[in-house]
């Protein structure tokens, strides 16, 4: 969320679901390689993601909050960071799978419906 990047910087908050149901929060600070980590308020594990599950992220002042199956599990609060924090920019979403000795495939994650708005 509040995204902007270039050839040379990224920045913005992003909030990663593991394939194992657990929840991260980060802010990239500019710079390729360069991000910090937010803690969570409430529950960031959800247990394993399965097939049609909902997954909502969104950010309205300072609170990213994130639903998984239409039930609120946890909150960030970007101020409770120090450094930069930004108020613009622009949605985006990704997915990626980390090499892993479970058997983990890429080809076996994706989206099967999406929606990116801006509030």
């Amino acid at each position: 969320m509040r995204f902007l990047d270039d050839a040379d910087s990224v920045r913005g908050y992003e909030v990663l679901l593991n394939k194992d149901g657990t929840f991260q929060c980060f802010r990239w600070n500019d710079s390729f390689g360069s991000f910090t980590e937010i803690s969570p308020v409430g529950n960031a594990q959800v247990g394993s993601v399965a097939n049609g599950a909902v997954y909502e992220v969104k950010i309205v002042g300072d609170i990213i909050t994130v639903s998984f199956n239409a039930v609120e599990e946890c909150t960030y609060d970007i101020s409770s960071i120090s450094g930069t924090k930004y108020t613009t920019g622009n949605p985006a979403i990704a997915f990626f799978c980390r090499p892993s000795g479970d058997g983990s495939n890429p080809l076996h994650f994706g989206f099967s419906d999406i929606t990116v708005t801006r509030l």
